[in-house]
This record gives C-alpha cells, structure tokens and sequence, in this order.
C-alpha cells in the first residue's frame, strides 16, 4: 500500500463485498481494493446506518484478504465506538489483512 501511494499516481480502486468479486477485480488488474460498507451491510440486507459490528467487518476483510495479493483498503465506518473503540479497530482490522482502514 505504501508503495502505491508513495508512486503519486491516481490508483482507481473499486468496492468489493465478497472474496470473489476481490479476485475478479485482481484479474482485472487493479492494484488495490475497497471493502465498502456500504455494499457489506447490503450483502447482510442491512441499511448503511453504521449498525455493523467491527466483528462482522473483520470476518469478511480476513476472508477476502486470504484470497488476494493486492492491498485490501477497509470502510471502518466511524471507528465503532469512541476514541479507545477505534485504536482497536485498528488493531483488529490490520490483523485480519487490512492494508488501510477509512474512518469517516
């Protein structure tokens, strides 16, 4: 990750949901990827409310980043919780294979 944003260029990097779609846009060729929250929560026929656990996001970021080699990027929501919860966060999504987290 730090390689392509060190290389300056614009990198486009679609949302995935699912290990599948993740592999499909490595074929393509991109160079990263974007676990939306968005798209997550409508996989679980939830609304984007910010209603989904951080457990929930961690199991899906570990099960697509096990099937890429490209940088998984992840919707971190608002960091569940306060500013401990997002230190956290932190940890536990780096853990499951996030290469980047984004926090609104």
């Amino acid at each position: 990750m730090r390689e392509l944003i060190a290389s300056g260029e614009t990198i486009p990097v679609p949302g995935v949901y699912a290990p599948s779609i993740a592999m499909l846009a490595e074929r393509l060729g991109f160079k990263a990827v974007y676990l939306s929250g968005a798209a997550l929560t409508g996989l679980l026929g939830m609304p984007d409310l910010g209603i989904i656990t951080l457990t929930e996001v961690a199991m899906f970021t570990k099960y697509i980043s096990e099937k890429i080699s490209i940088p998984l990027i992840v919707d971190a929501d608002t960091g569940f919780g306060e500013a401990i919860n997002v230190s956290r966060a932190v940890r536990v999504l780096e853990d499951a294979g996030a290469s980047a987290i984004q926090i609104e």
